[in-house]
């Protein structure tokens, strides 16, 4: 039996090539689960490699997604949090471990990813974006997976997106309810034109808890929609996912904006 000597080659800023150049062998290897589909062949892979997606919190929502979207091969993730680990997070932030408490979020999980895919390229920002930053960042990325907490970065990221006519994924829960939602402005409708009843239940996490397979079950949903907008099968229209526990289910309802919308809606395009 031949065995493949698994030699790591960490991606960096400066190598040019790597994004460019036909799979090596190992990278057939470390992907060929995938490539062994019908619909996903090398050039798919290989554009995958040119896509660039920012993770804007790596919580219970972020860890998971990151780590499929990084196992996938896109070609390079910015990972946003200004966060520490500590030691509620554990249960549910499956890409820290013990030995990373006290340490930044972002740079703690950025370390993992390398670790899980050292063909691709992971930045830390180990910082709690405002809204310039956002902007900025927002402007050099293919897409965008919200996985912050609060509301308030939320709908900065959806006026954003709106404003620079870049789709984005964005999931919230608390409790044992859960949301997930693209948002594609050339469609139309945005988060906000779902009224004041925002999808995240007041309180969040610290005052009614989290069921922790709820975050993973959003996370991995998060890393398939991300992975699907960059295939052909792409949804054209923005959507929202809602979980209900007691049956173990998602309902998808389609989008449609408000007309009165301040962030998207007629009134303001006038």
């Amino acid at each position: 039996m031949t065995h493949l000597t698994f030699e790591p080659r960490f991606a960096t800023a400066n190598n040019a090539e790597d994004s460019q150049s036909p799979l090596c062998d190992q990278q057939f290897l470390y992907y060929s689960r995938h490539l062994l589909l019908p619909d996903w062949p090398e050039q798919h892979q290989l554009q995958l490699r040119q896509k660039k997606v920012l993770i804007v919190g790596m919580g219970g929502l972020g860890c998971p997604a990151a780590t499929y979207v990084a196992g996938a091969g896109v070609g390079c993730l910015l990972l946003a949090d200004g966060d520490n680990v500590e030691l509620s997070n554990l249960p549910r932030q499956t890409l820290f471990r013990q030995q990373d408490l006290g340490q930044n979020k972002a740079q703690a999980a950025a370390a993992a990813l390398q670790q899980l895919n050292p063909f691709i390229r992971i930045e830390a920002i180990p910082t709690m974006l405002d809204e310039a930053q956002l902007s900025r960042h927002i402007a050099a990325v293919d897409l965008i997976i919200d996985c912050s907490d609060n509301m308030p970065t939320k709908l900065i990221i959806n006026r954003l997106c709106q404003q620079q006519q870049r789709s984005w994924l964005g999931a919230s829960a608390s409790g044992y309810q859960g949301y997930s939602w693209l948002i594609n402005p050339a469609a139309g409708g945005c988060l906000c034109c779902l009224g004041h009843q925002q999808p995240l239940p007041p309180g969040g996490c610290l005052q009614q808890g989290i069921y922790a397979p709820l975050v993973g079950l959003l996370g991995l949903q998060l890393a398939s929609m991300a992975l699907q907008q960059f295939s052909t099968n792409a949804p054209r229209y923005s959507f929202v996912q809602i979980y209900q526990h007691q049956w173990q289910q998602f309902n998808r309802c389609q989008l449609l904006a408000d007309p009165d919308c301040v962030i998207c809606g007629a009134t303001t395009n006038v």
